[in-house]
């Protein structure tokens, strides 16, 4: 009899539970959404009358020994050089004999290891080897301040041989000779370190493995030792110059190394105050035969919030990566729309490359003003507000 009267209230209380979940469901739909309680709209600037705007600048920025590949060489508009220091440590003994002069270096030569490269691999890439005068620092080192490093003219390269995977060449005796004495005896001089410089004939750029390139130096004492020595870098940096490439007017641009982001800017003022932001679709078209990318790179663009866009300020504690497809990026940046609608300040996106120090990728973009609606950079946003 109890089980029974057990079963009944059970059964009892199920019924009503699911009575009162189909009188007041859990998932809310936007139709019933629009009919009772929210007005839930969408706004698309291809379709609407959304006002938009794109610029595109040039940044600078160090290449230092974080980034992936440190770059030499020449392709279109841009050009690497590489600085790099040898961190020199050497025995006791060693010290003494190469101060005594009773070693002496009878060979040294460097090898560099190519992990990336811009243009065609098969081209011809060639360097100079020159020797720093002047003290700098990995993040401090740019195009502007390249000249102000006492460069001497004088080529320490000799016998530079190139394949794919490796790069090699004999470094100047007399000046090895001195930077073991330097770090024997730091009163006799302070080593600075050598530039790659590339040749006027470059026609590729190369990136090569940063903190691998070796410095192996052979020591001979007569009639008592034979010793191969290997350095590797103790600071390395690279430099990219160039000027902005030509192209459509309509198109907007994106690019590592040689940095340069876009702005774009949406109006927006026809979402009402106190609006949530469910969804906002951003979409750019890429200019598949302007855009150029090297032998590794990744596929795809990071948007930032600008606070002030007159002096490329922006907000650092977000970013939203847009994905390709196709010939499309696409990403949801609802949080930065919702931003706008919030604070009633809208000084629009900034567009870059996901790493801007990792390669040379350049990505054009068709841009505001591009002839086609179809191929402008796209927002398509599903706000809700109140009725």
């Amino acid at each position: 009899m109890i089980y029974k009267k057990l079963l009944l209230l059970l059964i009892g209380i199920i019924a009503i539970t699911l009575y009162s979940c189909s009188e007041n469901p859990v998932s809310v739909g936007i139709g019933l959404l629009k009919n009772d309680y929210l007005n839930v709209k969408e706004i698309d600037s291809y379709a609407d009358s959304m006002k938009q705007s794109s610029s595109y600048a040039k940044y600078t920025i160090p290449i230092t020994g974080s980034a992936s590949s440190l770059l030499i060489g020449k392709a279109a508009n841009v050009s690497g050089s590489y600085l790099a220091e040898f961190s020199i440590s050497l025995a006791d003994t060693i010290e003494t004999d190469i101060l005594d002069g009773a070693a002496v270096v009878t060979y040294a030569g460097v090898s560099l290891y190519p992990n990336y490269f811009f243009s065609d691999s098969t081209r011809s890439m060639d360097f100079t080897v020159n020797r720093i005068s002047y003290d700098w620092t990995a993040a401090g080192v740019d195009a502007d301040s390249i000249n102000a490093l006492g460069l001497i003219k004088a080529d320490l390269s000799s016998n530079r041989i190139f394949s794919d995977s490796l790069v090699t060449f004999n470094l100047d005796k007399s000046y090895v000779l001195n930077i073991l004495k330097y770090a024997s005896d730091s009163t006799l001089g302070i080593d600075h370190g050598i530039y790659f410089n590339p040749t006027s004939n470059s026609q590729k750029v190369v990136g090569f493995n940063p903190s691998t390139t070796t410095l192996q130096v052979v020591i001979v004492k007569s009639g008592d030792y034979i010793d191969t020595l290997s350095f590797l870098t103790g600071r390395e940096s690279s430099i990219v110059s160039g000027t902005l490439p030509v192209v459509s007017s309509e198109d907007i641009l994106v690019r590592a190394g040689l940095v340069i982001n876009s702005r774009l800017l949406f109006n927006v003022s026809a979402i009402p105050p106190n609006t949530l932001i469910n969804y906002a679709n951003l979409t750019l078209t890429l200019d598949t035969v302007a855009t150029i990318v090297g032998s590794n790179y990744l596929n795809t663009l990071t948007v930032l919030l600008l606070t002030d866009s007159s002096a490329r300020a922006f907000d650092s504690t977000q970013t939203i990566t847009l994905s390709r497809s196709g010939n499309t990026f696409q990403g949801n940046i609802a949080a930065y729309v919702q931003s706008w609608i919030d604070k009633g300040v809208n000084e629009g996106l900034l567009i870059q490359v996901t790493s801007q120090i990792d390669g040379l990728e350049l990505f054009a973009i068709k841009g505001s003003n591009a002839a086609s609606r179809a191929l402008r950079p796209r927002l398509q946003i599903t706000y809700t507000g109140k009725k």
